[in-house]
């Protein structure tokens, strides 16, 4: 019995350092960042994007997709794709954050 017990801790360990040792190769390489915003091109937001971009590729290792009002859905669905994971930045008005981030609906309270 004590040695199935001692087996099963060993595993865990071993589990646990691979899960270690394959997120740190994971996270030192580059990454395909994405960014979703709610103009369309030549817009402010999309001017900002366009900056940000040259940015992050000229400081780092990452690139950085960017998609414009319309090429991923509404804006409901961008934010459903952030909550899931698949955009990694989102420049997106308050009317449709402040639904699940109260703190971003700053602007509308009353003075």
């Amino acid at each position: 019995m004590d040695k199935q017990k001692g087996f099963k801790r060993r595993l865990k360990q071993l589990t646990g350092l691979s899960a270690l040792a394959l997120f740190t190769c994971t996270a030192a390489q580059a990454a395909n960042w994405r960014y979703a915003h709610e103009e369309y091109e030549g817009d402010v937001q999309d001017v900002y994007a366009q900056k940000f971009k040259e940015y992050i590729e000229e400081h780092s290792d990452h690139s950085l997709q960017i998609y414009r009002f319309g090429e991923l859905g509404e804006s409901d669905d961008i934010m459903e794709q952030t909550q899931a994971g698949i955009l990694n930045f989102v420049n997106q008005s308050p009317g449709f954050t402040g639904a699940l981030i109260p703190e971003a609906r700053f602007s509308s309270f009353p003075i």
